[in-house]
């Protein structure tokens, strides 16, 4: 997860910890606020979610359910 440390960032970093513990998956979250990362991803605002190195949203909370499909297809 990429942001600033605002409330939405972290808004998004805890949602997508319950879904990971909903699906019984142990995952590594890692909440970055280096703006040279988000650079490096492209990604021009925040909240942004990688997966696998991977721009799933930028600017905005998925529903969980958005979160559950990007995960289930990062493992598949």
């Amino acid at each position: 997860m990429v942001g600033q440390g605002c409330y939405i960032c972290d808004r998004l970093f805890e949602i997508t910890l319950q879904v990971l513990s909903e699906m019984g998956i142990a995952g590594d979250v890692e909440k970055v606020t280096d703006i040279a990362v988000s650079k490096q991803f492209g990604v021009t605002a925040t909240p942004a979610l990688l997966l696998n190195n991977q721009v799933k949203v930028v600017g905005r909370i998925p529903a969980k359910t958005e979160i559950r499909e990007w995960i289930k297809s990062a493992i598949s």
